[in-house]
């Protein structure tokens, strides 16, 4: 089984080239973090062996462990694809911000797609007639 390096060669360039520096990263006391701060990011830890809540910077980490086991509970039981991971998340969070609490979910979502993508009101289709199966006109066959 395909085990992820969590080094911190490995996690502090994916944290540089996908977080901005001044951000505010709360994580738990895994030693691969330990650099952020001289990375340019304002670090707070919770150590979980201690506390869930650390009590003097209040920096807690439950809510976004929850999120991401919801994110992958959400996802395909099987056939998950690497490539559609973006797709995935943005389903989740469509799901979570918009269809939650909701009755007609698919009303909800052309609701949200007409938000999104505003369609301009078009003229009726003019109403052609059918070619009659008997039309022998050169151009009906062409």
């Amino acid at each position: 089984m395909w085990e992820p390096c969590r080094s911190a060669a490995t996690l502090i360039p994916l944290i540089k080239k996908h977080i901005r520096p001044g951000t505010t990263i709360l994580s738990d006391c895994w030693r691969a973090y330990s650099s952020l701060s001289s990375e340019g990011y304002l670090h707070l830890t919770v150590n979980h062996s201690i506390e869930f809540k650390n009590k003097e910077t209040g920096a807690c980490t439950n809510q976004i462990e929850s999120t991401r086991n919801a994110v992958k509970r959400s996802l395909p039981k099987s056939g998950t694809q690497k490539h559609l991971y973006d797709s995935y998340l943005v389903q989740y969070c469509i799901r979570k911000k918009y269809l939650r609490k909701t009755d007609d979910k698919f009303l909800a979502f052309l609701e949200l797609i007409k938000r999104v993508y505003s369609c301009k009101k078009r003229s009726p289709l003019t109403k052609v007639a059918a070619p009659s199966l008997h039309d022998t006109s050169a151009d009906f066959f062409d």
